[in-house]
C-alpha cells in the first residue's frame, strides 16, 4: 500500500480534502485531525477528492463519516470527488454514497446545488 497524504484547500465556494494513497488503521490519527480541522473551520461545502486514493479500510469508512456529520451539523455537506472503481464500491456498501453525493470532478461538487 502506498503511503496517505491528507491536504486541505481553502477554495471558492467551500474546501477542497485531498485524500491520496491508502487509509488503513496505521493512518487513522492523521485523517482524523485533518478531519476535525476542517469540520471546526466551517468551510460549507467540502469536496472530498478520492481521486488519488487506492484503499480505504474501515476507519477510513468512519473519519468520513465523522466528516459527514459534523459538517451537516453546522449547514455544511461533503461531497466525494472522483473515486476509483475499487474505493467507489467500499464506499457503496458501506452506504457513504448515500449520505456523501459523488461527482466527478472538484469544482462541480463546490458549485452543484444538492
Amino acid at each position: 500500500m502506498s503511503e496517505l497524504t491528507v491536504r486541505t484547500e481553502k477554495r471558492a465556494g467551500g474546501a477542497v480534502l485531498t485524500i491520496a494513497g491508502a487509509v488503513s488503521y496505521d493512518d487513522a490519527r492523521t485523517l482524523e485531525t485533518e478531519i476535525a480541522q476542517v469540520v471546526e473551520a466551517k468551510p460549507g461545502v467540502v469536496a472530498v477528492d478520492l481521486s488519488g486514493l487506492s484503499f480505504i479500510s474501515s476507519v477510513g469508512i468512519a473519519a468520513l463519516v465523522t466528516l459527514h456529520r459534523g459538517l451537516h451539523a453546522t449547514g455544511g455537506a461533503a461531497r466525494i470527488v472522483g473515486p476509483s472503481t475499487n474505493v467507489f464500491g467500499v464506499l457503496e456498501k458501506a452506504h457513504l454514497v448515500e449520505l456523501m453525493p459523488v461527482f466527478p470532478t472538484i469544482e462541480l461538487a463546490l458549485t452543484r446545488k444538492p
